[in-house]
């Protein structure tokens, strides 16, 4: 890690995730089956694990949201 080049953080200072931004009703529900969240967040795991670790923080934290994930997510 010494030799890394400094990029942007995927994630900025006052971002938050919780369980309001999870879907509440089927229209909401709906939307999300569009999208390939749990996709995406295996993905990145992957990739957090063979190439870019500084993704570790924000990865652990979209995986939690993975069951009832919400636009915001």
């Amino acid at each position: 890690m010494k030799d890394c080049s400094l990029s942007v953080a995927p994630i900025m200072k006052g971002d938050r995730f919780n369980l309001n931004q999870c879907s509440k009703n089927n229209l909401e529900r709906e939307q999300m089956k569009n999208i390939p969240y749990a996709s995406v967040v295996g993905s990145l795991m992957y990739a957090q694990v063979y190439t870019k670790p500084d993704i570790t923080f924000v990865v652990r934290m979209l995986r939690r949201y993975q069951s009832n994930p919400g636009l915001d997510h």
